[in-house]
Order: C-alpha cells, then structure tokens, then sequence
C-alpha cells in the first residue's frame, strides 16, 4: 500500500499504530490522547455499540484500591467504578 504524505491525517496514523502495536496495550492511551476513543469505539467495535456504555467514565481509569487505602484525605474513586 503506498500513502502519500498529503493523504496522512489522525486516523491513518491510528489505524497504523492500531496494526503496528497490537497486543501491546498502547491502544487506550493512543485513543483517549486524541479525543478518540468513544468515537471510534463505537464506530469499530459492534457490541460497544449493542450496550450502548459508552461515556465518558471509560476516559478515567480506575485508581487502585491500595493507593485509595493509603491515602489519608479520603481520595474517591473515579465515577463509574
């Protein structure tokens, strides 16, 4: 496949990376860095689609509930988890 650089945008690195990375977890962070990952999701992903889930809780990881425990101000969980 030959790109040429006036056709190279957002989504075709992307897609690229998506191809390129596979398996190493650098999907979400790619995704959510470009106001993405809903759209996308959506659009990519059927049964994302079908529980209709998506908002924007999934841009918040959850904090781990050992750093929660140990923190003495009372630090709440992000919403949705």
């Amino acid at each position: 496949m030959i790109i040429n650089e006036v056709d190279i945008d957002i989504n075709t690195i992307l897609d690229e990376r998506a191809r390129e990375l596979a398996g190493e977890y650098k999907r979400w962070p790619d995704l959510k860095r470009t106001n993405t990952l809903i759209e996308r999701t959506l659009k990519h992903n059927n049964l994302a689609k079908k529980t209709n889930k998506m908002d924007n809780h999934i841009l918040l990881r959850p904090i781990p509930q050992t750093v929660i425990d140990q923190d003495s101000e009372g630090i709440e969980q992000n919403a949705g988890y």
